[in-house]
C-alpha cells in the first residue's frame, strides 16, 4: 500500500511538471510586409529590448521563405498559422475569381454574417473559405476547447485567418467608425465590455493630434534614399513627402482612416493586445492560450513609400519600441519564461519602380487587361469569336472549356505559346495539365503549384520576371506578390519558453512555424500542415 501511495505521488508530480512544461501563452506576431533584411538594415535605429531581445535570447532563422506564389496578405497569414500552402488551405489570394460562382470573391467575405460593433458591413466576414485547420484550431482540439484563442489586427483578413475556425474572437479595425469590430461568426451578440470601453476612448483621433517626427537624428537615415525619395506617395496631401508629417489639417474621419499609414497604428494595436490579454485573462490558468497578433501598418506605409524610404525605416524603429513594450508587459502579466513568441511576416516587398528606374534596373508592368486582350485576339483568330474567354484575374487566365467540342490540351498549349511571344516579360506560363498529378511540397521546387488550388485556380497561370508586376507599384509606391526573394524571404524569430538560443542560415519555410509550435506544445499539428519542426 505504501508503494502505491509513493507511486501516486510521483505520478502526480510528473503530470504536474508536464503541464507546467507547456508555455501558458503563445503569441504569434506577423508583421505585414517585413523583408528579412530589415532586421539588419534598420538595426542602428532599434533599442535593445524589442527585435534585438528576440534575436539575442531566442532562435533566429535567417533564411526563411514562403514556398509559393502569390505572396499576399491573405495567403501569408493562412500559411503561417496552418503550416500549409494555398494548394491545401485554399486561400490563393486576397481576392480571386471563383469559376463556379462566376464572380470575384474576397478571401474572408461572408454575406451570411453580420457586423458586431459597427453599423457598416465591416463585420460581414469569416474564415469559411479556408479549407485547413489553424494552429489555434489544433490548440482547441488539444484541450477540448478549454484554451482561449484570439486574432487581432488592423486588417480583417489578417485577424480572421490567423485565428482560425474555432477562435473565441477575431477583432479588426473599422476605419469608418475608428473602432475595433468583429463578426457574428463568433456567435456573440455584442463586443466584450472591455473592448466597448476601449473603443469609446476614441484613441485614433487622440493619437493623430500628434505629428509624425523622426525618432532618431536625421543622420541615422542617411544610408537610405533621400527624405523625399523617388516614387513616394503623398499620403497626407501635404504637397510633399518630407518629415515631419503634420495631421492638424486632417478632418476627424480622415484621422481615423489615415492612422493606418502612421506608426500610431502599431501603437494602437499594441495597446489593444495588452488590454485583451489582461481582460480575457490569457495565460492565467492550466490551459495554454494563443493570441495571433498581426501588425498591418507596415504594409500600408510600405506600399505608399517603399523599402528605401525614411517613413518605412522610422516606422520600424517605432514598432521596435512597441514590441519591447509588449514583451515587458508579458513578463509582468504572464511571467518571464512562461510564454512563447514567434515573429515573422506574411510577405516582403519589391523596391519602388521609380527607384529601380533611377538605378537602371529592369522593371515594368504587364497589365492584366493586355493579357486578356492577347487571349481574346488568339481566340478570335482560331475560332472567329471570343466565347471561350472568361476572365483574367491577377496572374490567372480563366477559359470556358466546358463548351469546347475538342480536346483542350492543343488549344491551351497554343495559347501559352502565343502569350509568351506577345509578352516577353512573362517568364513562364503553367497550365492545369502541367500540374495534374502533383501535390504540394515543403520546398521551393513547385512555387506556382503550391500557390494554386484545384478548385479555385485558372486554366493558365503566368509568372513574371523580377521587378515586373501586373498592376500597381511601378511609378508611385510599390507592391508585392512575386516568387522572388524580395517577396518570399522574411524574418523568423522564436523566443521564450522552450526555445533554444540559436542562429541558423539553413533554408527553412514559413510552413515550419505551425509544426514547431505544435511540437513545443506536445500536440498534433494543424490538419493540413506539411512543414516540419525546426527544433
Amino acid at each position: 500500500m505504501k508503494k502505491i501511495h509513493v507511486l501516486l505521488i510521483v505520478l502526480s508530480m510528473s503530470l504536474g511538471c508536464f503541464a507546467q512544461s507547456e508555455p501558458r501563452l503563445i503569441v504569434g506576431i506577423v508583421v505585414d510586409q517585413m523583408r528579412a533584411d530589415y532586421l539588419d538594415r534598420f538595426r542602428p535605429l532599434f533599442g535593445s529590448e524589442g527585435f534585438e531581445r528576440l534575436r539575442r535570447e531566442g532562435a533566429e532563422f535567417r533564411y526563411a521563405h514562403f514556398n509559393y506564389v502569390p505572396t499576399y496578405t491573405g495567403p501569408g497569414h493562412a500559411s503561417v498559422f496552418t503550416g500549409a500552402p494555398p494548394f491545401e488551405h485554399g486561400i490563393i489570394g486576397n481576392n480571386w475569381y471563383d469559376p463556379f460562382l462566376k464572380k470575384q470573391v474576397y478571401c474572408v467575405g461572408d454575406e451570411r454574417q453580420t457586423s458586431i460593433g459597427c453599423e457598416s458591413d465591416a463585420g460581414m466576414h469569416s474564415p469559411h473559405r479556408m479549407r485547413s485547420g489553424s494552429l489555434g484550431d489544433a490548440l482547441k482540439l488539444h484541450t477540448f476547447g478549454k484554451s482561449k484563442v484570439y486574432g487581432l489586427s488592423i486588417k480583417d483578413r489578417s485577424a480572421i485567418l490567423s485565428a482560425g475556425h474555432s477562435a473565441d474572437w477575431a477583432f479588426w479595425y473599422d476605419s469608418e467608425s475608428g473602432d475595433f469590430v468583429s463578426s457574428s461568426y463568433y456567435q456573440k451578440a455584442s463586443l466584450p465590455k472591455w473592448l466597448e470601453q476601449f473603443n469609446k476612448a476614441d484613441r485614433p483621433r487622440r493619437m493623430m493630434r500628434n505629428s509624425w517626427n523622426l525618432l532618431a537624428d536625421r543622420k541615422a537615415y542617411a544610408h537610405l534614399a533621400p527624405d523625399q525619395g523617388p516614387g513616394e506617395r503623398d499620403v497626407f496631401q501635404e504637397g510633399g513627402v518630407c518629415f515631419p508629417h503634420e495631421f492638424s489639417s486632417l478632418s476627424r474621419s480622415e484621422k481615423r482612416s489615415l492612422i493606418r499609414w502612421t506608426p500610431h497604428g502599431n501603437t494602437l494595436l499594441t495597446d489593444l493586445a495588452m488590454e485583451l490579454i489582461e481582460n480575457e485573462f490569457l495565460g492565467q490558468d492550466e490551459f495554454p492560450d494563443m493570441l495571433a497578433l498581426s501588425y498591418s501598418t507596415p504594409d500600408h506605409i510600405g506600399h505608399a513609400y517603399g523599402p528605401n524610404s525614411w517613413e518605412v525605416a522610422d516606422q520600424y524603429a517605432r514598432l521596435d519600441r512597441d514590441i519591447a513594450r509588449l514583451l515587458s508587459f508579458l513578463d509582468e502579466t504572464i511571467g518571464a519564461g512562461k510564454y512563447t513568441v514567434f515573429l515573422t511576416a506574411d510577405h516582403g516587398v519589391k523596391p519602388n519602380g521609380a527607384v529601380l528606374n533611377e538605378l537602371n534596373i529592369p522593371t515594368g508592368i504587364v497589365p492584366s487587361h493586355e493579357v486578356a486582350r492577347s487571349t481574346k485576339d488568339f481566340l478570335q483568330e482560331v475560332f472567329g469569336d471570343t466565347a471561350l474567354f472568361e476572365r483574367v484575374f491577377d496572374n490567372h487566365i480563366h477559359l470556358k472549356l466546358d463548351s469546347l467540342q475538342l480536346p483542350p490540351e492543343p488549344l491551351i498549349r497554343a495559347l501559352r505559346s502565343h502569350l509568351l511571344a506577345k509578352h516577353p516579360n512573362i517568364k513562364q506560363i503553367y497550365t492545369r495539365m502541367d500540374l495534374e498529378g502533383f501535390s504540394a511540397v515543403r520546398g521551393m521546387d513547385h512555387l506556382v503549384l503550391n500557390g494554386m488550388n484545384p478548385l479555385r485556380t485558372g486554366d493558365l497561370v503566368f509568372d513574371l520576371y523580377p521587378n515586373y508586376t501586373t498592376g500597381g507599384g511601378h511609378e508611385v509606391g510599390t507592391t508585392h506578390g512575386s516568387s522572388f526573394d524580395y517577396d518570399t524571404h522574411v524574418p523568423l524569430l522564436f523566443f521564450g519558453k522552450g526555445v533554444p538560443k540559436m542562429r541558423s542560415a539553413e533554408e527553412v519555410y514559413i510552413l515550419d512555424i505551425a509544426p514547431t509550435i505544435s511540437n513545443l506544445m506536445g500536440m498534433m499539428e494543424p490538419d493540413g500542415c506539411i512543414g516540419k519542426p525546426l527544433f
